[in-house]
């Protein structure tokens, strides 16, 4: 995996004099500045990008996409949760919440939210610790309203009373959904053990307690000292010209000011001296044991273009023949092994190593530190090699060079944090960069991998601590530890003879060559006994990448909880099987899976096209050969039901809402039901199962993207020689009809303090006439929705309307979570809503409701944004039988 690294951008580049002779020199407003920096783009980008500066001293990227059928923007604020007074934890999260209920200009606290939902768009909003950010799209002709709603965030906005008051509650809310959430309370436990002085160690969410009293006028001082238009950044994208998106921006944000704010928090080092080495035990309520090594190392901003850390990190997390995941592995220790650099702030970041342990890992904990640091020694010794680096920086250059647009709001949202970390050529190009091999400078980041420098973390469900962390009531305990140098420790690894360093990588794609040809819809190229195989040539995106999909249906499907576990553990046997040998082919940009479907399972690719029929090749080999291992199918099967047990532990409103798929799907049963059932599996039922369900197979095949048809017989050809192929009716789930039954009400009784909630309804039919009714219906009421019961009425935190479709079955959901109301209470909430809602909806002009329904249109209308999007739509349809390949366009013009 390339991971992103960053680097601060001076601040002040360009000083006061400097901004006053641009000012002189160019025309009255907002000017960009002369020569100002070409920002450097993948040469399969067609838009056209501008940096300018304006004179508030605000950082803008304008982004001209004429193909674009949403318009996108964000805007960060450089600064966050480290910023919050030391007597206000989660001022800045607050400060976040606040902005989007009303500003002077437009004082209506939903007048930003019914405008984007209006339009088809979605907004949201983020604080990270050093920043907090804001993003939205839209129909992209109105776009210019939008910025105009959104740049009065950050120019007038209301601070209304009666709402700061009220907005605390959704913070607590906010904060009371995480207190059963995992990450949630390891990262709150962590900060028990960082250096007290750091920002980081405090509480950042914010809750009632926090943020109690009359703190409107402290607010307003925290928004005056910390928000300046030179503290900013923005990044807009429409189909405009770069002349017009410059024009609306320089009129609808020149007028946030450039302030003399209070500096950016500048934090010390991430542990006090001396603190480590330590060991942090803490208790998890899902059933995963968890051990991890931490190494604080220096800032990796300056060293954003030779990425010595993410080196690393590739060496220590590669599941290849002889990685440290892999003998791991293969001794039953490990489920999991990731390894990732962490940009904590400008002048701290982290190496983290991090293993998910099984039940006998727990037992050889001391064996995975020493052969981690065996691996560590391996890696100084013989690791630190030109070629290595060299491979790691072309697999990036190929990802940046074939880069493919995404979502314009997440492309939006990405970028403009990074506006103050990368100067403006590289902005682009950052994440994927690697200039120069130091070796000097991967040793210096290396020689921190030290055993006096590392927190080491042990995360179970039955540790019990000396300890509770106040805010999330977690018990925990902490030591220091007494470690050996590294090269002792390394010593002490029985494995270590058998770690190897990666070889030269097999899947690095020789040939980039793009297929001559117009793009397609898909074909039925080969109809076989046994065998449909469906093509799409599709060199549109200009990247030779590709798409295989391939079902094998078994007779009668997998409709029965025996059939489900069974085809679930196959898939992950047959992936465990391969994974040292594949992890290479994902390196490199070929990614697969192996899941299920009803009528069976799915093999699926995606990535470069050169090595995609190799390695479909291997998988259906080892899939037609496969034995089970007694001893393994044990380790999968255990961490499996491990997994479904966790599901009790997610989010109430996801439990609820999961559970109208369960009781209505056919194919579909609560996790608890499918642990149990695994429990029953062993080698001679998987083997029997087999025999059983594999022995005739019916493939739906689809290739989509840099294929030729010769690609496509070939692949026919491998089906044929690997699968038993017959004719067999392809099994689909079943959905039950609620008919005049009304919506179905749906809650869980789980052991937490919050409700979770579910009203669903259902169309009438399968029709795609009702489903586009029922898509309309939700995307009117999601806002106002949110708006009653979450703004007005404070019941929760998550307060979501969502389309809601099962097989072909459309329908719609209210789902909420709530601290402080119970599930009578919240569906006597919405049925006001609703019958308030329907005098309103009577009330509606026909532009209005014009306005909705054309926002609706251009989601489903809107343009694949790349390879990957355009294939699934493509496989989703054909799953469901539209072989027309057009459901979303067929909804749009009903």
């Amino acid at each position: 995996m390339l991971h992103t690294l960053l680097r601060a951008r001076p601040r002040n580049w360009l000083t006061l004099p400097v901004l006053m002779i641009l000012a002189a020199m160019l025309s009255a407003g907002c000017t960009t500045v002369p020569d100002a920096p070409e920002v450097r783009q993948s040469p399969n980008d067609d838009r056209l990008y501008q940096f300018l500066t304006l004179d508030n001293g605000l950082d803008v990227l304008l982004i001209e996409d004429p193909d674009a059928d949403k318009a996108a923007a964000s805007l960060s604020v450089y600064r966050g949760s480290h910023d919050d007074p030391d007597e206000r934890e989660g001022m800045a999260h607050f400060l976040e919440h606040m902005l989007f209920l009303g500003t002077d200009k437009y004082p209506d606290v939903d007048a930003y939210g019914s405008y984007i939902a209006r339009h088809g768009g979605r907004h949201n909003a983020y604080t990270a610790a050093d920043h907090t950010n804001y993003f939205f799209d839209i129909q992209p002709e109105y776009l210019d309203g939008a910025l105009d709603r959104f740049s009065q965030f950050f120019i007038a906005p209301r601070f209304d009373p009666d709402y700061t008051e009220r907005e605390k509650s959704a913070i607590h809310s906010e904060y009371q959904m995480q207190l059963r959430n995992d990450p949630w309370r390891g990262f709150a436990v962590r900060k028990q053990v960082m250096n007290p002085e750091h920002p980081g160690s405090r509480f950042n969410i914010g809750s009632l307690e926090t943020l109690s009293g009359d703190i409107r006028d402290e607010l307003l001082t925290f928004f005056a000292d910390h928000h300046s238009a030179d503290e900013m950044g923005l990044v807009v994208i429409g189909n405009q010209s770069l002349n017009t998106l410059q024009a609306w921006v320089e009129e609808r944000f020149a007028a946030i000011e450039r302030r003399e704010t209070v500096p950016a928090a500048d934090p010390p080092p991430l542990f006090a001296e001396g603190a480590l080495p330590k060991q942090l035990r803490y208790q998890t309520l899902r059933d995963n044991e968890l051990l991890s090594f931490s190494f604080p190392v220096p800032s990796i901003d300056p060293y954003y273009d030779r990425q010595p850390l993410s080196y690393l990190a590739n060496l220590l997390g590669h599941e290849g023949e002889g990685s440290l995941h892999q003998i791991l592995r293969e001794q039953g220790w490990i489920e999991s092994l990731v390894a990732s650099p962490q940009r904590s702030d400008q002048n701290n970041a982290m190496l983290s190593v991090r293993f998910r342990l099984t039940d006998q890992g727990r037992a050889h904990q001391d064996d995975i530190k020493a052969a981690l640091f065996a691996y560590i020694e391996l890696i100084d010794n013989y690791g630190i090699e030109a070629w290595r680096y060299e491979e790691q920086a072309a697999i990036a250059q190929l990802e940046f060079d074939f880069q493919e647009k995404t979502n314009p709001s997440a492309y939006a949202y990405r970028l403009s944090p990074n506006m103050r970390l990368f100067p403006p050529e590289d902005l682009l190009q950052a994440p994927y960069l690697m200039r120069e091999f130091d070796a000097l400078l991967i040793r210096r980041f290396l020689s921190y991998l030290r055993p006096d420098n590392i927190l080491v973390e042990r995360a179970g469900p039955d540790i019990e601590g000396d300890r509770t962390e106040p805010w999330f009531n977690v018990s925990y305990s902490v030591e220091a530890l007494d470690l050996p140098d590294r090269s002792t420790l390394a010593a002490q690894a029985g494995l270590a003879g058998q770690l190897t360093l990666p070889d030269p990588n097999p899947f690095l794609p020789e040939s980039l060559a793009m297929i001559d040809t117009k793009d397609e819809q898909p074909q039925l190229l080969i109809s076989d006994p046994g065998l449909d195989l469906w093509l799409a040539r599709d060199p549109s995106f200009g990247a030779p990448r590709a798409s295989t999909y391939i079902e094998i249906a078994v007779h009668d499907g997998l409709n029965t909880r025996t059939d489900q576990v069974h085809a679930r553990l196959l898939s992950r046997l047959i992936q465990h099987e391969l994974n040292a040998y594949a992890y290479p082919a994902e390196l490199a940009g070929l990614r697969y899976d192996i899941g299920t479907t009803t009528a069976g399972l799915r093999i699926s690719l995606s990535g470069f096209s050169d090595k995609q029929a190799l390695l479909t090749r291997d998988i259906l080999q080892v899939l037609s050969e496969f034995e089970p291992d007694p001893d393994i199918l044990a380790l999968l099967r255990d961490e499996q039901i491990r997994n479904w047990r966790n599901f009790r532990t997610e989010r109430v409103y996801q439990q609820a809402f999961s559970g109208v798929n369960h009781l209505l799907v056919s194919t579909s049963w609560h996790p608890d039901e499918l642990a149990d059932r695994m429990q029953q599996v062993d080698a001679d039922s998987l083997q029997a199962w087999m025999l059983q369900k594999l022995g005739a197979v019916k493939v739906t095949a689809l290739l989509h993207g840099n294929f030729e048809v010769s690609d496509a017989r070939e692949m026919a050809e491998a089906l044929h020689r690997g699968l038993p192929l017959r004719p067999l009716h392809r099994a689909e789930p079943q959905v039950l009809s609620l008919a005049e039954r009304g919506p179905l009400r749906m809650q869980v009784d789980v052991d937490q303090d919050d409700a979770g909630f579910v009203l669903y309804f259902q169309a009438p039919d399968d029709s795609l006439q009702s489903r586009g009714l029922m898509g309309l219906t939700a995307q009117m009421l999601r806002n106002p929705y949110f708006t009653d019961l979450r703004t007005e009425q404070q019941l929760g935190y998550a307060v979501i309307t969502t389309p809601t479709v099962l097989h072909r079955r459309g329908g719609m959901s209210f789902i909420v979570q709530s601290p402080v109301a119970g599930p009578d209470a919240l569906f006597e909430a919405t049925r006001n809503f609703l019958t308030a809602y329907r005098d309103y909806l009577a009330d509606m002009t026909a532009s209005e409701f014009e306005s909705h329904k054309q926002g609706l249109i251009t989601q489903l209308l809107q343009q694949d944004q790349n390879l990957a999007e355009r294939s699934q739509r493509f496989w989703r349809d054909l799953d469901l039988g539209f072989i027309s390949f057009d459901s979303q366009a067929q909804i749009a013009h009903l």
